[in-house]
């Protein structure tokens, strides 16, 4: 079950547009994204993703699956 989870998050990324991987760019975006954090989800989550997408990162989302207990899952692609 963890692994079709994954594969759901990875079939998201990948139809993303995201810039390739800029480290410094991250960074920044990381501040940015910290100043927004008391934004209410609803503004708070598109602009984090459209900030990591510039920077190269693809930030999804995967609702959880029935009695699979986990929380959250980075991977390197």
């Amino acid at each position: 079950m963890v692994s079709a989870w994954l594969r759901k998050g990875e079939i998201d990324a990948q139809k993303m547009d995201c810039a390739s991987y800029d480290a410094a760019r991250f960074r920044a975006a990381l501040i940015e994204i910290r100043q927004m954090t008391t934004n209410s989800p609803r503004e708070f989550v598109p602009a984090m993703q459209r900030l990591c997408a510039q920077a190269g990162v693809a930030v999804i989302f995967v609702h959880e699956l029935r009695h699979l207990r986990t929380s959250g899952a980075t991977r390197w692609a």
